[in-house]
């Protein structure tokens, strides 16, 4: 019998305050490192974060946990014609680390993509992040090759 997790995750809208904790969170060292987060200047992510709203090959959502914002997750390079998208995400606050949200994450996010008739996520994650390779593998990823620092991985939704 799985054990059920205590903790309420979810995605929701992502605001300024969202903006504000990511400039941090990107900017943790080791997160900057396991995420290969580029730098960007105060500028420039708020120029990003006015972009969203006319964006059409972008989602977006914080992800909270208990109430707590921790995260962001969502797609990019969506193209409705090739019906497939990027999946990314992080959990930001290292608290919140190993509390099953990553999981939860992803499905919440699969479950948005699904809705919008996508057929195919593929996600790209540094070599060197064993512990989120082995999740993406467990989670149906399939490895489809190597570029320089980093892997794709892809799945097919059912």
């Amino acid at each position: 019998m799985e054990k059920r997790n205590p903790h309420v995750f979810a995605l929701e809208e992502y605001t300024s305050d969202y903006l504000e904790l990511s400039w941090d969170w990107l900017n943790d060292p080791e997160i900057k490192q396991l995420m290969l987060a580029p730098d960007f200047t105060k500028e420039q992510q708020w120029a990003f974060f006015d972009s969203l709203r006319d964006r059409r090959d972008y989602w977006i959502r914080g992800f909270s946990c208990d109430s707590m914002p921790v995260g962001a997750a969502g797609l990019k390079n969506i193209s409705p014609e090739k019906q497939e998208a990027e999946y990314w995400g992080y959990i930001g606050d290292k608290r919140y680390w190993g509390q099953g949200g990553g999981k939860q994450m992803l499905r919440m996010v699969l479950e948005e993509a699904r809705r919008r008739g996508l057929k195919r996520i593929y996600l790209h994650v540094w070599k060197e992040n064993h512990v989120a390779i082995s999740f993406y593998i467990k989670s149906g990823f399939e490895y489809e090759g190597e570029y320089g620092v980093k892997l794709r991985y892809a799945m097919v939704l059912e």
